[in-house]
């Protein structure tokens, strides 16, 4: 795209208790909207993968 715009997005998820919060800036980019679809694709894959990832181990626990 060839915009003298910026485009830019900030987002948290989830509504009710956030724990992700990111932000997309892409220079001459048009509008925020013409980002949503990297934020959704960064949003889909980091609750996908949460559910995947092993839980840190707790403090003053052994790790093996």
């Amino acid at each position: 795209r060839n915009s003298e715009a910026h485009a830019i997005l900030v987002a948290f998820a989830p509504y009710e208790d956030p724990e992700i919060a990111i932000s997309i800036v892409v220079e001459h980019g048009g509008s925020g909207t013409s980002v949503a679809a990297i934020a959704a694709e960064i949003l889909n894959s980091y609750f996908s993968s949460r559910d995947v990832m092993d839980a840190p181990a707790a403090e003053n626990t052994l790790a093996r």
